[in-house]
């Protein structure tokens, strides 16, 4: 065996020697370098390199370093890292070339491990096969249904009926063999046998077993149960090897690439109903046999949807079945992930100047990965994944599990193709992870991170992303700094920080969001940030819900520039809001919220808005705020500041409001705040050591609210001037002359400020 000297690309600090000698580096261990040619590899893009590339690997040992040339090898099989013949840690996979899945593999891994210490990949491309993919490796048929809302009996069923018709407010789609019905006031469970389509909200002659047991009168609430299966189209013999499979609805179209055929080694056993329940299977406890498909099967129509005809499996039968035994959704065992790379339990891996094109799943999955599955390991522990390439993937660009420590930075993660995958997904467990300088474009979210601490999220451009960033329940100290997220006409949101929703309800605590540029967003808020569910009230567990979004540059939100909806505990300060189409920045069922000199300009596009909006919120507080608006159309009514329904405990100083020039500059329902108004005053001669008074209307005004008044800087001699509240929406402007002789003083302007306050 030949070992390979030429080291430069990968920096310095390599003494080169002889062949068959050892390499060694400057400052540290022994080091083999081979090249993957020596044991047969043809980079050549035609034969099946797989095994001469896995060979390299297991020969060379832990701790080495594999180059490869510059063109494509063909992989008919993942590239195992971590070695097949023993556990090795250390590798290196390097070089220029191209790793591409060979035309006729299916949904597959390119290069993985499950023990990955140590290990680098540094240049390559990797390159799948995009059209013979499958979302999440699996084929799951959709329920027959695909709307029901509101189901009730359309006439009268007599005891001892064995068809029914339903209808409901909205019914779309359909019912077939197997799924089930009951009805309020009856414990009986009804199977359908028959296939019925539905037709204007309506399901005609469905057929059930067992027949009514009693009589259901029309307009009686029910509901419709379905599982998503594949079903045997027939019975089969035990010994059989080929049976045809089919559903009310395979789900043919599915992301991210269509589900157009089985492959060889997915999977499949049977299922069984437990007895008086609505849809509840479970693998038959009699036949527990794990089926194996051994040949490629096209979806075909036929039966009450598609089908698959004539799937062989191994082993055969191993028992008989009927016809519309339910199995499980088929999943891929052999090649379950898909990803471009796959590094379980990974601790300290770097993935350096590679490009994934055509990802099934995930570009770079390290850990556990998002949304644990069976068959995933543990997760580890630091990852460096800089300088690459995602490009047109079906689940996520760069996704993670369980793997503290990563540092994800200045990659380029472009195009979903399944319209459900994100950018960069560090799910539940990636603690202390950076991501950092990354260009990503064209997915679900930019940036989506799940139940992660000290997170930091910096300089990061996202555009065209339903979401630019979400931070979700669980997150505690993390930091979204200086990024720039662009909408699109999909976008519903810039950075969207939320407790609760789509898993858990967990808290968040110590977020902060600032010095970010957010424009275009379509659809949705600049930034939202959201307790899902009730309003909120003052309980422990919101005490540790700390954010601040200060800094941040936000321009064409379609709804709010801020939204804070059940929250507590916030500071929004020093933000820059303008041109959204409803209000500036909006507070709902908050609790304890600082608003801070913001500057909102030009809000209410299309409806009627404020620079500043408050609803049913608790302890606000207003200072420094500036908002202004330019009158584009009479049409619609904007206030600078409006506090509406359910707003307590408000404090406000030093801001200015000025709404459109048809109305009022601020709401003054119940608002504290400062009011300031210009007035012309033209008092009378003073006499020595004497006072004149002048009344100034400035509504809003009540008593206790504390007054300043500004004089004209000329023209007032000696004159001392002071003010105060004294009717309701009346300031009494008093002039004291402390000369010796009278004075009569010329009109002129006085600027009056109501610094308001109510106990």
């Amino acid at each position: 065996m030949t070992k390979t000297r030429d080291l430069a690309d990968l920096g310095g600090g390599f003494i080169q020697s002889g062949t068959g000698a050892t390499q060694r580096t400057v400052e540290s261990k022994l080091q083999d370098v081979v090249s993957v040619k020596d044991f047969g590899a043809v980079d050549d893009g035609v034969a099946d390199d797989t095994a001469a590339i896995q060979a390299a690997i297991d020969s060379a040992g832990s701790n080495s370093v594999i180059q490869f040339g510059s063109k494509t090898y063909l992989i008919s099989s993942a590239i195992k890292i971590d070695g097949t013949l023993r556990n090795l840690s250390g590798v290196t996979l390097v070089g220029t070339a191209t790793l591409k899945l060979a035309s006729n593999v299916q949904r597959q891994n390119i290069i993985e491990s499950i023990s990955g210490k140590n290990h680098t990949i540094k240049g390559l491309k990797l390159a799948h096969n995009a059209d013979r993919g499958g979302f999440f490796s699996r084929h799951a048929p959709t329920p027959g249904l695909t709307a029901n809302s509101g189901a009730t009996l359309k006439t009268t069923a007599n005891l001892g009926a064995t068809t029914v018709s339903i209808q409901a407010t909205t019914l779309t789609g359909k019912l077939g063999p197997g799924d089930t019905i009951s009805f309020t006031g009856d414990a009986t469970i009804y199977t359908v046998t028959n296939t019925t389509t539905a037709s204007s909200n309506e399901l005609l002659g469905i057929t059930i077993t067992p027949a009514l047991v009693g009589t259901i009168s029309a307009g009686t609430t029910l509901g419709v149960y379905q599982l998503p299966r594949y079903k045997t189209k027939t019975g089969y013999s035990s010994g059989s090897s080929v049976i045809t499979l089919d559903a009310l609805n395979i789900q043919d179209n599915s992301a991210p690439f269509p589900a157009v055929a089985l492959r060889v080694g997915e999977q499949f056993q049977f299922l069984k109903r437990t007895a008086g329940s609505l849809n509840s299977y479970s693998i038959d406890p009699a036949h527990t046999t794990v089926y194996t498909v051994q040949s490629e099967v096209p979806v075909s129509s036929g039966g009450i949807g598609k089908e698959f005809v004539n799937v062989t499996i191994s082993p055969a039968l191993t028992q008989a079945v009927s016809a519309n035994t339910f199995i499980t959704s088929i999943q891929d065992a052999n090649n379950r992930y898909s990803c471009g790379i796959y590094l379980a339990n990974s601790d300290s891996v770097t993935v350096e100047d590679v490009e994934v094109d055509q990802a099934v799943w995930h570009g770079i999955l390290i850990g556990t990965g998002p949304r644990t599955a069976p068959g995933y390991t543990p997760g580890g522990t630091g990852a460096n994944i800089n300088g690459c390439r995602i490009s047109n993937f079906g689940g996520n660009g760069i996704a993670g599990g369980d793997q503290p420590n990563m540092v994800i930075i200045g990659n380029r993660v472009l195009n979903n193709t399944s319209n459900v995958g994100h950018g960069i997904f560090p799910d539940s467990g990636c603690d202390n992870c950076i991501i950092s300088n990354n260009v990503i474009s064209d997915v679900v979210t930019g940036v989506y991170s799940f139940s992660n601490d000290y997170l930091v999220v910096d300089g990061n451009t996202i555009t065209g992303s339903i979401m630019g960033m979400t931070i979700d329940s669980n997150s505690n100290t993390c930091t979204i700094d200086g990024n720039v997220i662009t909408g699109d006409s999909n976008s519903t949101a810039g950075i969207y920080i939320r407790k609760g929703g789509l898993v858990n309800n967990y808290s968040f605590s110590a977020i902060v969001v600032s010095n970010n540029v957010i424009r275009g967003i379509a659809k949705g808020a600049g930034i939202t940030l959201r307790q899902a569910g009730a309003a909120i009230t003052s309980t422990p567990l919101d005490d540790n819900v700390f954010v601040t979004i200060s800094d941040n540059i936000i321009s064409e939100s379609y709804t709010y520039g801020i939204d804070l909806i059940s929250t507590i505990r916030s500071l929004v300060s020093g933000n820059n809001v303008t041109y959204s189409n409803s209000h500036g920045i909006s507070i709902k069922d908050c609790r304890v919220v600082s608003l801070k000199n913001n500057i909102i300009s030009n809000w209410g596009l299309t409806a009627n808005a404020a620079g500043i909006y408050l609803i049913n919120s608790d302890e606000i507080s207003l200072d420094g705020n500036h908002a202004s608006k330019i009158q584009f159309t009479s049409a619609n009514t904007q206030y600078g500041l409006q506090v509406d329904t359910g707003v307590t405990n408000l404090r406000a100083g030093r801001n200015y409001f000025k709404g459109d020039t048809a109305q009022t500059n601020i709401n003054l329902a119940s608002i504290d705040t400062t009011l300031s108004v210009t007035a012309l005053l033209d008092y009378p001669s003073i006499p020595s050591k004497g006072a004149s008074d002048l009344t100034v209307a400035v509504v809003g005004a009540r008593s206790l609210d504390i007054v300043r008044v500004s004089p004209p800087p000329t023209g007032i001699g000696l004159c001392m001037f002071s003010a105060f509240v004294s009717a309701d929406d009346v300031v009494t402007v008093r002039a004291f002359n402390p000369a010796n002789s009278a004075v009569d003083l010329a009109p002129a302007n006085f600027r009056i400020q109501v610094d308001k306050y109510s106990a």
